[in-house]
Order: C-alpha cells, then sequence, then structure tokens
C-alpha cells in the first residue's frame, strides 16, 4: 500500500510516524516499525522529497528515529548483558537446561557443514 502513495499523502504519513516517534509510549513498542516506513518512504520518493524542500519533516523525523533506535540498542545491550551473566552464573552451578538441544543442533551443524563440503 505504501507503494501506490504519492508523494503528497506519502509527507502525511511521515509527518504522522514524526507524531508517534515523539510519543513514548507508541515509539517504544513500534519503533522499527515506523523506522521501516519511513526508510522505504524516503528511498521511494527521494528525489522528489530532496527537490521539494521539506528537508525539515524528513531532518525531524530522523532525529527522532535515531534516538528511538538508540533507546532500544541500549535496552538490548542491556538485556543480552543480562542474559550472558544468568549463562554464567548457570554454568558455575554446571546446570545445562538446554544441553540436548545444543548437542543436537552442534549435530545438525556438522551434518550440514559435511553435505557443503567441497568433493
Amino acid at each position: 500500500a505504501l507503494l501506490v502513495l504519492p508523494l503528497k499523502d506519502a509527507l502525511a504519513v511521515l509527518g504522522y510516524c514524526r507524531t508517534w516517534l515523539e510519543t513514548d509510549t507508541i515509539a517504544s513498542t513500534m519503533t522499527e516499525l515506523i523506522c521501516r516506513v519511513v526508510m522505504f518512504l524516503v528511498r521511494l520518493h527521494h528525489g522528489q522529497v530532496i527537490a521539494g524542500g521539506d528537508r525539515m519533516l524528513i531532518s525531524s523525523v530522523q532525529d527522532l528515529l535515531a534516538k528511538r533506535l538508540q533507546d532500544s540498542h541500549d535496552i538490548v545491550g542491556f538485556n543480552l548483558a543480562a542474559l550472558r551473566f544468568w549463562s554464567g552464573e548457570l554454568a558455575e552451578q554446571n546446570y545445562m537446561p538446554f544441553q540436548e538441544a545444543a548437542k543436537e543442533v552442534n549435530k545438525r551443524s556438522k551434518k550440514m557443514k559435511k553435505r557443503q563440503a567441497p568433493l
């Protein structure tokens, strides 16, 4: 549906995206989707946006997206660090709840490597 939007409507969608990014509750859950929509529309209408002079809208959306994506990156990094810490704690206690699954994954990857090995 985004592919057939004319420039005027695409700019309206970008305005909505800016509004959504300014709202904390919506932006925290929909950052990835908003980013994909914005990137698609900017790529699709790049020449017209640059020539048309709506750079202020694009730059404000860019600044908001950068802030929201950095917040998401920080959250993911924090959660990943916590999971690594928890994994280390469990390894110290010799508790391996997914040991069988890990062995199965290793077996499958070895089989795939053997299939892909040159003759």
